[in-house]
């Protein structure tokens, strides 16, 4: 997405191309509302995103679906509007079963890290 956004404003692109992390650049400037390509940007990020979590709450239909990863805490006010969970609605005549699945982001940065420990000590436990 980001080799296809065009910059609303010049000191964008250069903050842009100067950016380690570009993607991150793009969702730091559009959370901010400094630039409107780049929030233009994130918020179909955030529709994409919800619907395609949607698509996977259906296909597995859990009581509750964990959204993690680095950039979900940092667009946790984005995601609780708008279009993530416009989107993740979005399924027309099944809408009502997602709207009783819990959708929840994780906030501990280590999560990963943490349940791969702790099923480690499980495993080593039943062997």
């Amino acid at each position: 997405m980001r080799r296809g956004l065009a910059p609303a404003r010049p000191e964008t692109a250069e903050a842009l191309a100067r950016a380690d992390d570009p993607a991150a650049a793009i969702s730091d400037r559009g959370l901010a509302g400094d630039d409107p390509a780049c929030a233009r940007a994130l918020e179909l990020f955030l529709e994409l995103y919800g619907a395609e979590a949607g698509n996977l709450a259906l296909k597995c239909l859990p009581g509750r679906l964990y959204v993690a990863g680095g950039i979900a805490p940092r667009l946790l006010p984005r995601l609780r509007g708008g279009g993530f969970m416009r989107r993740f609605l979005a399924k027309g005549r099944m809408q009502s079963v997602l709207e009783d699945i819990l959708v929840a982001v994780v906030l501990e940065p280590q999560a990963g890290l943490l349940g791969a420990r702790a099923a480690a000590i499980a495993a080593a436990h039943e062997s």
